[in-house]
């Protein structure tokens, strides 16, 4: 192994267990649905970085491990779109763990309230699943109440 892979491998953070039950939502066509939410756009680079982030750091993104593009952007994109619940349900789990545990991004009062406008198009499971998530975060002190 090359010393620069050493480094890298060295410098990369331990990231902590799952909050949620992401393996629930993360079927290889929801994934391959999430890394074209970008209009398709470099959907293979995405693909790879999701798998990264669910296989290798335990669904948090990081912007020390993947940087604010490969898959950030498509799973920020896929979160907005309720129609594909489960890519909606794993996307929004993905960036609310992210954001509690301050590996990537924050969450907005604007989304929450996006969350509750989207939420009756979702299937019982999802909503519970995300109703769940939002509740940790505002425990966690992630919006202002």
């Amino acid at each position: 192994m090359s010393q620069t892979k050493k480094k890298r491998q060295a410098a990369a953070p331990a990231f902590p267990p799952p909050l949620f039950a992401l393996h629930a939502y993360a079927a290889d066509d929801t994934l391959r649905r999430i890394s074209s939410a970008d209009y398709g756009m470099e959907a293979g680079q995405h693909y790879v970085a999701l798998q990264t982030v669910l296989r290798g750091q335990n669904g948090y993104l990081s912007v020390q491990c993947n940087g604010v593009w490969h898959p950030a952007e498509a799973v920020e994109l896929a979160a907005c779109n309720p129609a594909d619940a489960a890519a909606y349900t794993l996307c929004r789990l993905i960036l609310i763990q992210s954001a509690i545990a301050g590996t990537y991004g924050e969450l907005t009062e604007y989304g929450r309230q996006q969350y509750q406008s989207d939420r009756a198009q979702l299937p019982p499971s999802c909503r519970a699943a995300l109703d769940a998530a939002y509740r940790l975060a505002a425990e966690r002190g992630l919006f202002d109440e």
